[in-house]
């Protein structure tokens, strides 16, 4: 469509925000900091305490993605009453607040299509046949922690340390592709 990808708080085209897929895998909502750490000091004193060994790329690292299914770092959400608990092995580590999750919610998905693509190669180009696009509106906090609580919504931690500094590529909210329509009051195939 002409427009590059970003990864700004704001829609991409019109006020709509656009996403993209070729496949059915977890579909990114947003990237939101904690609203806070339960017994760390921060995202410093958060990874020191749960990062691994990567051997491969000789570093500690945190990479995980979990539901309100444990994965096998023991990581999970659980829902009580406005708050999202991360919890590993039953401990709780981080929450967030209803409330500022509704807050990237509606800035960033209040009307968003969802495009699937299929890549097509002819002639040594790669081109995009557009498959289906659902265009929804009018996300749900409400809904939104149901979608949590059944397993739908996960969270990744894409955190690691080279040189003594923490990098992260945020910590990612993402959906399955089966659960999208359930997140909006209105949707549109």
């Amino acid at each position: 469509l002409g427009i590059p990808p970003n990864s700004d708080r704001s829609a991409d085209f019109m006020g709509i925000e656009l996403k993209t897929k070729t496949d059915a895998s977890l579909q990114t909502l947003f990237s939101r900091v904690p609203s806070r750490y339960v017994g760390f000091d921060g995202k410093r004193d958060f990874f020191k305490k749960h990062c691994y060994w990567d051997a491969g790329r000789q570093r500690h690292a945190l990479y995980t993605s979990f539901s309100s299914r444990a994965d096998p770092l023991g990581f999970q959400l659980r829902v009580t009453g406005l708050v999202i608990q991360v919890c590993r092995d039953g401990e709780i580590a981080m929450e967030y607040e209803a409330e500022r999750l509704e807050e990237a919610l509606l800035s960033k998905h209040s009307q968003t299509a969802f495009i699937s693509v299929r890549p097509v190669h002819e002639g040594g180009r790669e081109r995009c046949l557009v498959d289906s696009a659902v265009f929804c509106k009018g996300p749900s906090i409400i809904r939104f922690m149901r979608l949590v609580a059944d397993g739908a919504v996960y969270l990744d931690f894409t955190m690691s340390e080279k040189e003594d500094r923490i990098r992260d590529h945020g910590f990612l909210w993402r959906i399955t592709s089966e659960a999208i329509d359930q997140l909006y009051l209105h949707s549109e195939i």
